[in-house]
């Protein structure tokens, strides 16, 4: 609550006190109870709200987790601040993580979960066609998510989870004649600091192989069935 307290008054242009921050990786500047990386205010629409994360990301996405498992109870206070906080940090992952849970709540805690599905899908794809034509698309949503759905030389352009140096070797992990470590994993044989800046599936795939991905999907879905 104090982060978007906080972060709208950034918006409106209320001076705030601030310092830097500045690692290895994130360029952070720092406000009361909220962060803001360099990269986007450099960007032409609003900084995404990421609170006290690193990456609007990690909010958005942990946001969804939580309206998952709270069974999507609007009439919380909590679950309010939740879904505000996810709008606002305009992150691509959260917003396709919040689409899949809702139609995954919806398919298997409702019973008329394929209508519901199929009403929510008309819902998205008129917002869709709203927020392309207005101000002829120069709105934070058209930018932030949106466009980066857009595919040019069959890849997406809001694909920025890995390195062009960590691509090669995943090509060069899955093509290899070794059968054994694609089935354990790369593991800890994996030189410091080659896996920053990478956060897909694949990373996870390339660290504990075909073994340790099946494993996760498994429990993730018995825990999906059990819940």
């Amino acid at each position: 609550i104090f982060s978007i307290f906080f972060y709208i008054l950034y918006l409106i242009g209320v001076p705030l006190p601030h310092h830097y921050n500045d690692d290895s990786y994130y360029q952070h500047i720092v406000y009361p109870f909220f962060l803001v990386e360099t990269r986007d205010i450099l960007s032409d629409i609003i900084p995404r709200f990421g609170g006290w994360f690193l990456e609007p990301g990690h909010l958005g996405s942990t946001a969804v987790f939580l309206l998952f498992i709270s069974g999507f109870q609007f009439k919380k206070w909590e679950i309010i601040v939740l879904t505000i906080s996810l709008i606002l940090s305009l992150s691509l992952a959260a917003y396709g993580l919040f689409i899949g849970a809702v139609c995954l709540y919806f398919i298997f805690k409702t019973k008329k979960g394929v209508r519901y599905v199929v009403a929510f899908s008309a819902v998205l794809a008129a917002l869709t066609v709203f927020f392309i034509n207005y101000k002829d698309g120069d709105n934070p949503i058209n930018e932030k998510i949106i466009s980066r759905l857009e595919f040019n030389n069959g890849e997406m352009a809001g694909m920025n989870r890995s390195t062009d140096s960590f691509k090669y070797a995943y090509k060069y992990f899955i093509e290899s004649p070794n059968t054994i470590e694609k089935i354990m994993g790369k593991g800890r044989n994996i030189p410091d600091g080659f896996l920053e800046g990478n956060a897909s599936w694949k990373k996870y795939l390339y660290i504990n192989g075909y073994l340790g991905l099946f494993l996760a999907l498994f429990f993730l879905s018995a825990t999906l069935v059990l819940y």
